[in-house]
């Protein structure tokens, strides 16, 4: 029978350890924070309550305000990300990688 590691999800392991620095990744801090960005445009713009949805009974003025405060959350943590290491936390290592 195959061992399952389905119980470790309920049940950490009781050792963890910290990230250490060397295993920082620039091409993933650069896709995370292009995603944030994105996102964060895109909750921000009109263009999820156009079509269909657009009448007030779908779509309240609470929801859309918090849809876009959603989407400035989004954006301003895509801009912190990406300033991450030249900006600030300058003592950030990133591993090698292609680039």
């Amino acid at each position: 029978m195959i061992p399952s590691n389905i119980l470790g999800v309920f049940t950490p392991p009781e050792e963890s350890r910290p990230i250490p620095d060397e295993e920082n990744c620039l091409a993933c801090q650069v896709m995370g924070s292009l995603t944030c960005l994105a996102g964060g445009i895109y909750f921000m713009s009109e263009i999820p309550f156009q079509g269909s949805n657009s009448s007030t009974k779908k779509n309240p003025l609470w929801w859309k305000n918090s849809v876009k405060t959603t989407g400035l959350g989004l954006f301003m943590f895509g801009i912190y990300r990406g300033g991450e290491g030249w900006l600030w936390n300058k003592h950030l290592k990133y591993k090698g990688s292609l680039f």
